[in-house]
């Protein structure tokens, strides 16, 4: 059996913890799974989803505009069939497509600092 957890946040706070647990052999793969067709940037929403980012943090991440990251969400989530963030990401860990080791929002990876 597979376990995974997942924070749920609320204010950049960790309220709660969802985990779920998968028997290995009925984990659909990512050839046949909906995940085959996200475009790269879907799989990149799909992992910052799986890191517990809310909206606005993904806008800041991607570099882009808070509605244009909603637009990707709601891409993903038709593509996917989802009817919800917590769905995709469930759909996301159960095909290998993101790693159950979510990072917490708002600890990216240190900066490496340039030789002068």
């Amino acid at each position: 059996m597979r376990l995974t957890s997942a924070p749920l946040r609320r204010d950049g706070n960790i309220v709660g913890i969802f985990g779920i647990g998968m028997p290995l052999a009925t984990a659909p793969t990512h050839e046949h799974s909906p995940l085959g067709q996200l475009t790269p940037r879907q799989h990149e929403v799909l992992r910052l989803l799986g890191e517990g980012l809310e909206t606005p943090e993904i806008a800041t991440r991607l570099g882009i505009a808070e509605e244009t990251a909603r637009n990707h969400i709601r891409a993903l989530l038709r593509t996917l069939g989802a009817h919800s963030r917590l769905e995709a990401v469930l759909m996301g860990l159960r095909a290998g497509v993101i790693r159950a080791e979510l990072t917490h929002a708002g600890h990216e990876a240190p900066a490496v600092a340039a030789d002068d």
